[in-house]
């Protein structure tokens, strides 16, 4: 057996292998088309956005963390705390999306997922909506107890008004969900009523998302640029046309040179 040809051929699969690992993140660093990409809107049944959104073929330096839209059965869904929201409208102008819980779509009585809660630093509920709480599995002995609704799976069940501590005080349920309704449904005593509730939740309820900087980003459109995210250094910046290992602030008017681009990936191996 020819030993030298083994081992020069081990050492050549092993140079070929690191050689693809290093192409493979190239597109990451420099050389990528990052204007044409993040031109592309996020498209998903009725739902269309850009940035600061990403996801579904936008790539994650087209928006911001915890921004990202998925596209599922031809519906735009975003996760956001462990709970699965699906987007029924995006408001970019007013920096606004509407959403509803993926679990409360068809009925009340099958929910998948814990409290509805935001994260307060990139999100806050818009005006007009408020709190319920929903129990579940709770003593027959409470049938007469406001707002009851009888599931199939067992137990009685109860709405009540807010989300703190003593919501259905006196009541022995097994479960409690907390989650979000528009305000007319509160202030015109339909709490106790499932129907109208179960509505609601199809209905959902609008959310803000702040901490973006939209100024940056206008500025970059204004000179011919597309926004998108440097996960580098946590900011807006600008990809522009034909410059593609550049992200700047704004677009030259003339072709140059820009700084590294700073990607998610640039985050994760220390590029």
């Amino acid at each position: 057996m020819n030993y030298k040809l083994l081992i020069g051929s081990s050492q050549f699969f092993v140079l070929l292998y690191h050689t693809l690992l290093l192409l493979n993140k190239i597109p990451l660093c420099a050389g990528f088309d990052w204007y044409t990409t993040c031109n592309n809107k996020y498209r998903c049944g009725q739902i269309e956005a850009d940035f600061p959104f990403w996801g579904d073929g936008r790539p994650e330096a087209c928006g911001y963390p915890g921004l990202k839209l998925n596209c599922e059965r031809n519906n735009a869904t975003i996760d956001i705390k462990g709970v699965k929201y699906q987007v029924l409208e995006v408001e970019q102008e007013a920096s606004i999306f509407k959403l509803a819980r993926t679990d409360y779509l068809n009925g009340i009585c099958s929910p998948q997922y814990g409290n509805t809660s935001l994260d307060t630093e990139l999100f806050e509920y818009a005006p007009a909506s408020g709190d319920i709480t929903l129990l579940y599995n709770c003593s027959s002995e409470m049938n007469s107890y406001m707002g009851g609704f009888n599931c199939s799976s067992g137990g009685k069940g109860f709405i009540v008004p807010g989300a703190n501590g003593s919501a259905g005080a006196g009541l022995v349920c097994g479960l409690r969900v907390i989650t979000r309704v528009p305000d007319p449904v509160r202030n015109y005593g339909e709490v106790g009523n499932a129907s109208v509730i179960a509505e609601a939740l199809e209905e959902g309820f609008r959310v803000s998302y702040k901490l973006v900087d939209f100024q940056a980003c206008e500025e970059c459109k204004n000179s011919s640029g597309v926004c998108g995210y440097d996960w580098r250094l946590n900011e807006t910046t600008c990809y522009c046309r034909n410059n593609l290992s550049s992200g700047l602030k704004t677009c030259p008017s003339t072709p140059g040179s820009g700084g590294e681009l700073g990607t998610p990936d640039d985050r994760k191996t220390g590029m």
